[in-house]
């Protein structure tokens, strides 16, 4: 007989955990026991809300390192006429730059090759003290940890599979936990939008392109600044760990494969090596591909 009190206690208790534990607010609780699992619209929104709505310290892998660098530098060296107006277009656009010599880069950036191997000879740069690349992953954390003060519902690792529409009108969003409502609907899914309104039967003046970047091992020497060149559209960064982070301009063609591809492997990495003889003896790590929204000031989408 104790032993079967005791069972009974453990269930008990189990019960009244997981009830605190299922991610449901107290009143969404109430309404959920005496509905008998509920029905009606308005009731899922918000047990799916509480379900999946997180405070700002309670994100899932959130980043405490800083945005940008500590010392944002970025140098341009230019192989051309056109390369050395570059730091004239810079500033005129509120990002003063100057231009420096090749003897200056050596100083700025000893890693750089400024003979280019002998083929791509390096004539000057331009140089912007307050140029960077800032941490993408830890500006989408500060943003969302930013709407969630101010009272905004963030609901993670819930996509949206397709958008309610009422006559034409765009209602709500559908997701694999359930529906969700609104009088306004906005779209921040980057590459991803020309598919998601597509499902809508919508189409939109944006174009896809892929877009790829690499890592290899780490480095001892520091590089110092992001060093880009805009004859090769290509850069190089190195991260906090040493490791140098090689990236490309979008690819021309649209795609929304997320395949990354050993021809921009031979094409980015041949190209940097002229620049940054040290490379070649370099690992590479991994390798990934994002998608890219090209709008209509960028060029011609296709779309009117």
């Amino acid at each position: 007989m104790a032993s079967a009190e005791a069972q009974l206690r453990r269930r008990h208790r189990g019960r009244r955990r997981s009830r605190a534990g299922d991610g449901l607010l107290p009143g969404d609780t109430a309404r959920h026991h005496r509905r008998g699992g509920g029905g009606g619209r308005l009731h899922r929104e918000r047990q799916l809300r509480s379900q999946h709505h997180h405070h700002p310290c309670q994100l899932r892998h959130p980043r405490v390192d800083p945005v940008l660098p500590p010392q944002p530098r970025a140098l341009q060296p230019a192989r051309g006429r056109d390369g050395l107006l570059d730091h004239l277009l810079n500033t005129a656009c509120g990002a003063p730059t100057e231009l420096i010599t090749p003897q200056d880069i050596k100083q700025l950036c000893p890693l750089v090759d400024i003979t280019g191997g002998g083929r791509y000879p390096v004539m000057g740069a331009s140089h912007h003290l307050g140029g960077a690349s800032a941490r993408h992953d830890r500006v989408v954390w500060a943003y969302a940890q930013g709407a969630m003060r101010a009272g905004v519902h963030v609901l993670q690792g819930t996509p949206v599979v397709d958008l309610l529409r009422d006559g034409d009108r765009v209602v709500g969003v559908r997701t694999p936990a359930g529906d969700i409502g609104a009088g306004v609907v906005m779209s921040a899914a980057g590459g991803d939008v020309t598919q998601l309104v597509g499902a809508a039967g919508l189409r939109l003046p944006v174009r896809t392109h892929p877009l790829q970047a690499f890592v290899t091992n780490g480095y001892a020497q520091t590089l110092g600044p992001i060093v880009s060149s805009t004859e090769f559209l290509a850069y190089v960064s190195q991260t906090a760990r040493g490791q140098m982070l090689i990236g490309h301009e979008y690819e021309r063609e649209q795609s929304f494969s997320l395949q990354s591809s050993f021809q921009f492997l031979q094409s980015c990495s041949a190209k940097m090596s002229y620049m940054l003889p040290f490379l070649r003896d370099l690992k590479i790590l991994r390798q990934w591909t994002g998608r890219c929204d090209i709008s209509a000031d960028q060029g011609s989408t296709g779309t009117r």
